[in-house]
């Protein structure tokens, strides 16, 4: 999360901190400056308070405020450093097995992880920050801006006295919305999860960067031409183990890409003295494509669980001519 915000934000991601270390250090300097020139005067301690006892007074009760300046700001940022310990912890360091309960809650519960790759929601989840509510802790109040999706344990929160817990305020997710109650800890106090909608945004986003990327350079292999129109004439089709993609000998002008998941070209043996009656010719990983047009060499086979691929049509590219 730090280096996210140093990615996107720089410098003013901890202005904040920077602010309060360069405060901290000036006042350092008044206090060295005022006890160096106060030693300076006084010489001898007698002749100190014979010359310029007012002077000295003067400086001791600068010397008092810088103190307690100092020691309002040092509690301020100490209190944000807590603030930050209990609240704005990344469970990216959490075991694998953890983090995929978490994404089984998310694609059972809401229709909009379910279109989701694999890639995207383990990165989402490690997005999440962990929140420790003490008991009677508000989460929401009733009127206030929601801008996160919270992960809580069944009966964990209340309202109106009633035990709620699973996801709450999936709907800030896709937009600013206001909390019709209000929500708050039970008498043991809560341990949360909470995905905010600008970094939900942002993840997605910068896959479909990537994705589109990925298009863009299949079409200009299979095709030797760069338009990122024909990208958008891809077909996506979600598969699942032992689905086959493509025949051997099946004539088509389809070419297809790999996309996620992976799966396996076989041709079929007429003569096999093992008995065998497929042999192994290629595997296909994400971003491998296959058939390039014509009658196909060998059968597709999905090997993986799940899997997506692309395909697009060797004659639409005289549409783009």
């Amino acid at each position: 999360m730090k280096q996210w915000l140093e990615t996107q934000y720089g410098d003013r991601a901890f202005q904040g901190d920077k602010q309060y270390r360069e405060y901290l250090q000036r006042e350092d300097k008044v206090l060295e400056t005022l006890l160096r020139d106060r030693r300076i005067k006084r010489g001898a301690e007698e002749q100190a308070y014979c010359t310029d006892s007012s002077d000295e007074d003067e400086q001791t009760e600068h010397v008092r405020r810088v103190r307690e300046r100092r020691m309002a700001v040092t509690s301020e940022v100490g209190a944000l450093v807590e603030q930050r310990k209990h609240h704005g912890q990344s469970i990216s360091g959490k075991s694998m097995k953890i983090k995929e309960g978490i994404i089984a809650k998310l694609v059972d519960s809401l229709f909009m992880f379910q279109h989701l790759s694999d890639e995207e929601l383990l990165r989402l989840v490690d997005s999440m920050e962990e929140r420790i509510l003490k008991p009677g802790d508000i989460l929401l109040k009733k009127g206030e801006l929601q801008n996160h999706l919270y992960l809580v344990p069944d009966g964990a929160l209340l309202i109106d006295d009633v035990p709620i817990g699973g996801l709450i305020s999936q709907e800030a997710l896709l937009y600013p919305c206001k909390s019709a109650v209000s929500i708050i800890a039970n008498n043991e106090g809560a341990h949360i999860l909470c995905l905010e909608r600008s970094v939900f945004k942002r993840i997605i986003l910068e896959y479909s960067k990537q994705l589109n990327d990925q298009y863009d350079r299949f079409i200009s292999q299979v095709f030797k031409t760069s338009n990122p129109l024909l990208a958008q004439a891809l077909l996506q089709e979600e598969v699942v183990e032992k689905h086959v993609i493509i025949r051997e000998g099946e004539v088509s002008k389809q070419v297809y890409l790999m996309v996620e998941g992976t799966a396996v070209g076989l041709k079929r043996n007429e003569r096999s003295e093992d008995g065998e009656l497929f042999r192994e010719m290629q595997r296909f990983y994400p971003w491998d494509y296959f058939n390039e047009g014509g009658i196909s060499q060998m059968s597709v086979v999905v090997t993986s669980k799940t899997g997506v691929v692309a395909s697009i049509n060797r004659d639409i590219l005289a549409n783009f001519k």
